[in-house]
């Protein structure tokens, strides 16, 4: 029998600890991923890693259940492919202003049947979205493509402390902090940024391929948000309804749900990022992510001089040193 890792003991002390499990409720009927889904595009892999964490990890319908339930400690939003209805968006609204903690992934709109129509509620709290897909050229040099930005630069935040994985985001939008003059609401919201794209990076207005190229006129040069986390200043009687003096809102908000499908979700960070903003949100400052030593795919990251010189090196100097020494050994043979 195996011996147990360092990451199952922890886990298995908050198991054994905790009296009350915190519910994590994913909304599901708009096309979502799922969580039982072992394939590329599911979201099997994530479950697995929350529930390791010692969360309660199941779906909700709003379609289903006259409101998100009162047990529910963290929504998920992650990945609606079609509109909410006038009724959904207004139980949404009702959880975040009364119970407070969404995790809202969303990717870009890139066909008008794919618009959520989730933009509005978030643009009352001082957050937009871009209009278009981030690319990254030094995504490359990791071995990715332009489509999927590479992201080291993290904002000092309880997230993101002493946070130092890169994170990549595939097929990814930017999430923007509205200025003042354009959201009398920003006022009574604190917005922090979580994770920039590098300088290189820019977001693509008019996407048609990988190969697209940065348009001074029409596109937006990085660094570029992809996450922020918003949580109120004020406690009471924002828009009309009585918040939770004792737990008030928050959200996390990512421009991006595919970076936790089982395709990426083992990819250097992204795991990681995503428990760590649960934990934010649900509270659980003890449940801190213990990486497994079992072998994973993790890019190297390296920076454009980095890549030069391992392509001189690998491609240039050992090759020619090889060969060298090949026509020296010829020489000495000959003269023999």
């Amino acid at each position: 029998m195996p011996a147990p890792t360092e990451q199952e003991l922890t886990n298995a002390i908050i198991r054994v600890t905790r009296t009350v499990k915190t519910s994590v409720r994913f909304l599901v009927g708009h096309g979502e991923p799922r969580l039982d889904d072992p394939g590329k595009q599911g979201y099997s892999m994530l479950s697995a890693a929350i529930e390791n964490q010692g969360y309660d990890v199941s779906t909700v319908s709003v379609l289903e259940d006259a409101e998100p339930s009162d047990h529910i400690s963290v929504l998920v939003i992650a990945g609606p492919r079609r509109m909410f209805t006038a009724d959904e968006l207004k139980l949404v609204r009702k959880y975040i202003l009364k119970k407070g903690r969404l995790l809202l992934l969303l990717d870009p709109t890139l066909r008008p049947e794919t618009n959520t129509g989730l933009e509005p509620l978030l643009a009352i709290r001082g957050v937009s979205f871009g209009n278009g897909v981030i690319m990254d050229p030094e995504s490359r040099l990791s071995g990715a493509e332009f489509t999927i930005p590479l992201v080291t630069s993290y904002p000092e935040h309880g997230i993101t402390h002493q946070f130092d994985l890169a994170t990549f985001f595939p097929i990814a939008r930017s999430v923007r902090i509205q200025a003042e003059s354009d959201s009398t609401a920003q006022a009574d919201w604190d917005i922090h940024p979580l994770a920039n794209t590098n300088p290189s990076s820019w977001e693509e207005y008019d996407f048609q391929s990988t190969e697209a190229t940065f348009d001074v006129a029409t596109d937006t040069k990085g660094p570029l948000t992809v996450a922020v986390a918003v949580a109120p200043k004020k406690i009471l009687g924002h828009g009309g309804v009585e918040l939770n003096k004792d737990r008030p809102p928050a959200m996390v908000v990512i421009g991006d749900s595919d970076f936790v499908t089982n395709a990426y979700v083992n990819f250097s960070g992204n795991r990681d990022f995503f428990l760590n903003a649960l934990h934010w949100l649900a509270e659980e400052r003890d449940l801190i992510s213990i990486s497994a030593t079992a072998a994973s795919f993790e890019p190297m990251v390296l920076t454009r001089n980095q890549a030069q010189i391992l392509l001189y090196v690998q491609v240039l100097l050992l090759p020619s040193i090889v060969f060298g020494l090949g026509v020296f050994v010829w020489q000495k043979r000959r003269r023999l």
